[in-house]
């Protein structure tokens, strides 16, 4: 399984999906979904994944978080 996939599921089991969290930030789907693969910035909406799953976000990509400290 995908990591993508296992944080679907993870937010599906918390009562989440791409949409409703989209929903609950003001941006699109498409931006949650770009996001998540990490084709995108957007710390906003990968600290509330990290929030709805229970794992910190800079566990989930380590890369993002470096670079926001660094620069």
């Amino acid at each position: 399984m995908s990591v993508i996939s296992e944080i679907n599921r993870m937010l599906a089991d918390n009562g989440y999906t791409q949409t409703k969290i989209a929903k609950e930030l003001g941006v699109s789907k498409q931006r949650v979904n770009n996001v998540l693969h990490d084709r995108s910035a957007g710390l906003s909406i990968k600290m509330k994944v990290g929030d709805i799953i229970g794992i910190p976000p800079e566990i989930i990509w380590p890369e993002t978080f470096a670079r926001s400290i660094e620069g």
